[in-house]
């Protein structure tokens, strides 16, 4: 039973009470009209929310996903085969693309609230930062076949990639510890 429902019978029966010599339909119509206006109203508004709920909770899941991806990075044991590196290595680009993508949804669904698409649009600012924070570390990406986008994602280039981890094994794990993005604030923090 909706809203409307209990309302409209517990008004029919008020009415009733108040005006017996009314007929029904005139006794309810008012009454019942109005209250589907405002059911219709505080549906739509529970939507809305939902969605700018998930949204943000999807941005801090992708958050934490990338910055637990860059911890595996970090935390690879030295003796790694290439493999098990690469696989690390297209994880986190993975999971910084996804934290970039949710904040620009985060962004566009919060729009009428203020307080939730500054911190989507903080995430997204320092997410950027950690990966682009100066000219050598970006130099150092493209050189193992990460290129950077302006927006802050992520594309690797597998052969490049492969070939720059053939060539510099140690060089290619020390250009990948982004030690700002496994130790930045928690995504429980926003």
């Amino acid at each position: 039973m909706n809203i409307t429902d209990y309302v409209n019978s517990n008004a029919s029966q008020h009415l009733r009470q108040a005006n017996p010599k009314a007929t029904g339909a005139s006794r309810v119509a008012p009454v019942g009209a109005a209250l589907q206006k405002a059911d219709k109203r505080i549906k739509a508004q529970l939507d809305s929310t939902t969605a700018q709920l998930s949204s943000f909770g999807q941005l801090k899941s992708a958050t934490a996903e990338a910055q637990g991806a860059a911890r595996k990075l970090q935390n690879l044991p030295t003796g790694a085969t290439p493999l098990e590196f690469k696989s690390a290595a297209q994880s986190l680009v993975g999971a910084v693309n996804s934290t970039v993508a949710a904040a620009k949804k985060t962004v566009t669904l919060t729009e009428g609230n203020y307080a939730e698409s500054r911190h989507a649009s903080r995430i997204a600012t320092e997410l950027r930062r950690t990966i682009s924070s100066d000219r050598s570390s970006v130099d150092a990406l493209k050189k193992i076949g990460i290129s950077v986008g302006s927006d802050g994602s992520l594309n690797i280039d597998a052969k490049a990639f492969d070939a720059a981890q053939k060539a510099d094994p140690s060089g290619t794990r020390t250009t990948l510890s982004l030690p700002a993005m496994a130790s930045s604030r928690p995504s429980g923090e926003y």
